[in-house]
């Protein structure tokens, strides 16, 4: 082994814990001048002599060798982690290639150039980097992760299942490859085996925000919501204010609306944010869905104050005030949400919904009239007035119906009223 002081090699060391203490904590561009001083005393290439780091892989003593402390292939790999993560893939490969002089029988060195070709999409050259590590560490399920991370990459999905099953053979408890697993089976179309796995991971670690996620995901994506509620449900007693989690509990309980979490979702989110509109959503679908029509009524009303332009709001308070009978009401919201959703899915619902209520109150008209000789009279005389005094309300194209009607038979009313395009 080369020579070193015994106040040198302190001093070694000291600058490589330093420069791991800020890797630790997150502070990557400060750690690497620290790497570069212990780095800067490595000795220069012999001819005549090869340079091995004392506890190299094989750890096989040959001769010719000089043998070199372990702290520099310590600090030329915490180096090369820190040019990885900062995205410096090509300095980090150079260092690599001296790494693989220095210490050719090392997995971690070339787990290091898998990452660096797997970052920039050379998934061949990846592929090829965490086999050999494998091959010279055969039982790390790390780097059976790490080739089934490139399988995945590379749309290679039966090979990805038989990786990610081989790490957890070696590693039954390794969420992460569990992942790997149930993404794999997804993708191969085996829906089931892909929640089981995530089952597994939930079980493993019940705070865990991935898995979690994808489970909730794949029940909902299957139908089984009330068990993606109940998952979701179960996560969110780990981390409540997880925004994520959140939203996707709001979703499923939009999809569900008598799922018995809906209120206290909505007031776990109110009691964050009293004017969450997202929240009060859900709230007033709850309610209506629990027939409290008049709470309902009651939080739409408080929506359309915080946002008054959603076409949502509206149309919800014109189905609304449809169910509690006030029409003129309900017609009046409905315009609304197709005035401010004109062309758009809501717009097209509320013109529908237009077109129904048109329809319900011509009949209601037809009926008063034949039996109301002055209302008819009225109808005749001044319609628009008419239909203000007596409480209805029709869109532009309903009152073009009701002006096609002859009033003045006498025997009965007959009219086809079929639902237009309000215009």
């Amino acid at each position: 082994m080369p020579k070193y002081r015994q106040a040198e090699l302190e001093s070694i060391h000291r600058e490589y814990r330093t420069g791991r203490e800020l890797v630790d904590a997150g502070m990557l561009e400060d750690a690497i001048p620290h790497f570069d001083r212990v780095l800067g005393l490595l000795p220069r290439r012999r001819r005549d002599r090869t340079y091995r780091f004392e506890g190299s892989f094989s750890n096989r003593r040959k001769d010719g060798v000089l043998w070199l402390p372990t702290v520099f292939r310590d600090a030329l790999l915490a180096k090369v982690y820190c040019l990885n993560e900062l995205g410096r893939f090509k300095d980090a490969y150079r260092l690599l290639e001296r790494a693989i002089e220095l210490d050719p029988e090392n997995p971690q060195v070339y787990a290091e150039i898998g990452f660096a070709h797997g970052a920039q999409d050379n998934l061949d050259e990846a592929r090829a980097a965490y086999k050999r590590a494998a091959d010279l560490e055969p039982h790390n399920p790390a780097h059976l992760r790490a080739q089934a991370h490139i399988a995945l990459l590379a749309e290679n999905y039966e090979e990805a299942h038989k990786l990610a099953q081989h790490a957890l053979e070696l590693e039954p408890e390794s969420i992460a490859a569990l992942h790997q697993l149930a993404y794999a089976k997804y993708r191969l179309g085996n829906i089931e085996g892909a929640i089981h796995a995530l089952e597994h991971t939930v079980e493993l670690d019940p705070s865990d925000h991935e898995s979690a996620l994808r489970l909730a995901g794949t029940l909902r994506e299957v139908g089984r919501l009330r068990e993606a509620i109940s998952r979701l449900e179960t996560y969110l007693k780990f981390d409540d204010a997880d925004p994520e989690a959140l939203g996707i509990m709001t979703d499923l309980l939009q999809q569900d609306g008598t799922a018995p979490e809906l209120f206290s979702h909505a007031e776990r989110l109110l009691s964050r944010n009293p004017r969450d509109p997202n929240a009060l959503d859900l709230l007033a679908w709850g309610y209506y869905q629990h027939g409290q029509v008049r709470e309902a009524l009651d939080v739409l009303r408080r929506l359309i104050i915080l946002e008054p332009m959603q076409p949502h709001h509206h149309f919800k308070l014109g189905m609304i005030y449809e169910t509690l009978g006030r029409l003129p009401t309900a017609m009046a919201s409905l315009l609304r949400a197709a005035a401010l959703d004109d062309g758009g899915e809501i717009g097209q619902m509320a013109i529908d919904a237009v077109a129904n209520l048109d329809q319900v109150q011509i009949e209601q008209i037809m009926a008063r009239a034949e039996g109301d000789l002055h209302f008819r009279f009225q109808l005749q005389k001044d319609p628009e007035q008419t239909l203000l005094q007596s409480g209805y309300l029709l869109s532009p194209a309903g009152f073009q119906m009701l002006q096609s009607i002859d009033f003045g038979r006498e025997h009965g009313i007959m009219l086809d009223v079929r639902p237009r395009t309000v215009h």
